[in-house]
């Protein structure tokens, strides 16, 4: 099984904290995962060298550690920029003394490799259905790198998923379980807090008197934005309602879609597609908004279970949430934040809007106290707490062995 909790002191570290399938210049969860996780690394004072994709490094980064970028290239070309790393990483462990390499799955995971022949731990941190997210874009590149994490995951010290669910994706690797360690994403309760709804909405320049749902993420298949979108179509039809309307922020391969899918259904002035919006923006959005979503569908969802992102922003903003019920999202059933329903269901769907427009008021008196529970355990350096423990108890294993 998983393993989920760990206690052991810590120390200082000298990390390599490799990210080279992420672009830093995407708005995409990813990218805002790793920099949580950077900065809560730095915050506890460890020492991070960082390699990732990159035309130029943010300043934020270049102030607080050590970077090395690659090429931002697209395969084929992105070949090139993985034997790149390979050079950069040999390089580096040459002349720098590193306690623990930090790899974010790529599939090809060139620092679980170096790890062993460096002899030094290795924490591989997968997050997601790699193969599938390639399979529609490039079956044969997912193929090579179905191969690849064969070979790579089951030669990591420890591997992190962000759900239990994601065991399923790691079973063709034949990788142990006992190395396995779950910790769900998080949120920085420092960005994601309450403000003032009337003031975000002037600020945006949105209708005071509307009733605005509100979804955050990346516009993919298996979101369930279309049966969103249906549903409220089917409640401002029943409703005779307006002032109903669904601010969707975030790019994908489904936007076109759900854009025509809004035309046809007659409710494309109620639908407010923001696309991608740079991080720091989101907050104030969903401050200014009543309630948010996350429907997500039974397929993919139900097998590996989510711990998305927007789901722990929204609570942190204190915002009622309508989901679905996979694994994952039962926090908001603890909390009493909202109202989770089957996947795939536009008449559930509905039916949770009307509710959750007439319960408005309740959860308004509750957003404080939700808030609080969210940053007090779900917060990135509550989770960076727990792989700093992994890490020191890898170190130490080591260490011993070697001995």
């Amino acid at each position: 099984m998983p393993r989920d909790s760990l206690t052991f002191s810590s120390k200082r570290l000298d990390l390599l904290y490799l990210s080279e399938a992420v672009s830093l210049h995407s708005t995409k969860g990813d990218v805002i995962h790793v920099r949580e996780v950077l900065e809560a690394f730095v915050r506890k004072g460890h020492n991070i060298t960082l390699l990732i994709r990159a035309k130029k490094i943010p300043r934020f980064l270049e102030e607080r550690m050590f970077t090395l970028k690659i090429p931002d290239f697209h395969f084929p070309l992105s070949v090139f920029a993985f034997l790149m790393s390979l050079m950069m990483i040999d390089i580096e462990l040459l002349f720098k003394k590193v306690d623990c390499i930090y790899q974010r799955d790529n599939g090809v995971n060139a620092g679980v490799i170096i790890g062993k022949i460096f002899h030094i731990p290795v924490i591989l941190e997968v997050n997601g259905d790699l193969f599938l997210e390639y399979s529609l874009k490039n079956k044969a590149l997912a193929q090579i790198l179905k191969l690849a994490m064969r070979i790579t995951h089951p030669l990591a010290d420890a591997i992190i998923i962000p759900s239990k669910g994601q065991l399923s994706i790691l079973k063709p690797q034949k990788v142990n379980p006992n190395k396995v360690y779950v910790i769900p994403n998080a949120v920085n309760p420092q960005k994601f807090h309450l403000q003032n709804k009337a003031k975000c909405r002037q600020k945006l320049k949105l209708t005071e008197d509307s009733f605005y749902f509100c979804f955050v993420g990346n516009l993919a298949p298996w979101q369930g934005l279309d049966y969103a979108i249906t549903a409220l179509s089917k409640l401002i039809r029943e409703s005779k309602d307006p002032k109903i309307k669904l601010i969707v922020i975030g790019d994908g391969p489904v936007k076109e879609k759900l854009q025509t899918l809004a035309n046809k259904l007659n409710i494309k002035n109620n639908i407010i597609f923001l696309g991608a919006v740079d991080h720091e923006n989101i907050p104030c959005i969903i401050n200014a908004c009543d309630v948010c979503i996350a429907p997500f569908t039974a397929w993919r969802n139900k097998k590996i279970g989510v711990s998305p992102l927007k789901l722990y922003e929204y609570l942190s903003c204190g915002k009622p949430v309508i989901a679905s019920k996979v694994p994952g999202t039962e926090i908001i059933s603890e909390l009493d934040a909202g109202i989770l329903v089957e996947p795939d269901n536009v008449e559930e769907l509905k039916k949770a809007y009307k509710e959750a427009i007439k319960k408005l008021s309740y959860w308004e008196k509750k957003a404080h106290i939700i808030h609080k529970e969210i940053a007090i355990n779900h917060s990135w350096d509550s989770r960076v707490d727990t792989i700093l423990k992994i890490i020191q108890q890898i170190i130490h294993r080591k260490h011993k062995f070697s001995n």
